[in-house]
């Protein structure tokens, strides 16, 4: 559904101080399935994620979706960020029904699919509700209704949970992963938490330091959902660890703790 030929991203190109954040990298990702890029921070994952929205163009190569040339956001791709981004000056039932009124369509249809959508994610009680009343957690339910509602064909989620106690995070998990069982969706994830990964993904891309950033291409092996506590699941978690325990820079840090640094 989603490919990327020889994809390159280089910033201030043709200056002596240009860095290549990516370069040659080849990826397909197949439709309604659920992908998680996983690594450290500054290793490429949110500028990969950033071409494959159409917010900023590669240096070389080509990314498509349905082997069309993206060069623009689109509606056919959703993106939810680490915050919320709500507008404040509206109800929860607002927020999820403007990029539907953006599209022309008639307001009782925008009302109607904002209430079935805001029901999917347990918001629906809450419609009426200002951001600012609401939790991190309950935000990011409604930001997620608010992608699902316009119907994208690809959601793409930059470690939208990475800011929530675990408590909160590990109950939105729970929740994306029944929305995407009732909503079939292609996702690309961002995460560097390897048991978000490990819970979450049919497949993992674990990414190392830029620019030669695909490290591993990881199928996983046991079926969703996967129960946190069981022998599989732990399993999966030690086998990404060790993949990102290979990576230079966690090579360096194991060292560094290693010697008390």
């Amino acid at each position: 559904m989603i490919r990327l030929d020889q994809v390159s991203k280089q910033y201030n190109p043709g200056r002596a101080n240009g860095l290549f954040v990516l370069r040659d990298v080849s990826l397909a990702f197949a439709e309604n399935r659920f992908t998680c890029l996983l690594g450290p921070s500054g290793c490429g994952k949110t500028t990969l994620l950033n071409l494959i929205a159409g917010f900023i163009a590669p240096t070389s190569g080509r990314v498509l979706l349905q082997n069309v040339p993206i060069d623009k956001p689109g509606p056919d791709r959703g993106v939810v960020f680490q915050d919320a981004t709500l507008f404040p000056w509206m109800t929860v039932l607002d927020n999820v029904r403007f990029g539907l009124s953006q599209q022309g369509l008639d307001q009782e249809h925008c009302t109607a699919v904002a209430q079935e959508y805001l029901d999917l994610v347990g918001m629906l009680p809450h419609a009426a509700a200002w951001p600012i009343s609401l939790s991190g957690g309950m935000r990011q339910r409604v930001a997620i209704a608010r992608i699902l509602a316009l119907q994208p064909k690809v959601m793409l989620m930059d470690e939208p949970f990475s800011a929530l106690d675990a408590k909160s995070r590990e109950r939105l998990q729970d929740e994306l992963l029944r929305i995407c069982e009732n909503r079939p969706v292609t996702v690309i994830y961002i995460t560097h938490n390897v048991e978000e990964a490990a819970f979450l993904a049919e497949r993992v891309i674990v990414m190392g330091p830029a620019p030669d950033t695909i490290h591993a291409d990881m199928q996983l092996p046991s079926r969703r959902p996967r129960l946190r506590l069981s022998p599989e699941f732990a399993d999966t978690t030690a086998m990404l660890r060790a993949e990102l325990d290979t990576l230079p820079c966690c090579i360096a840090a194991s060292k560094q703790r290693e010697d008390g640094l």
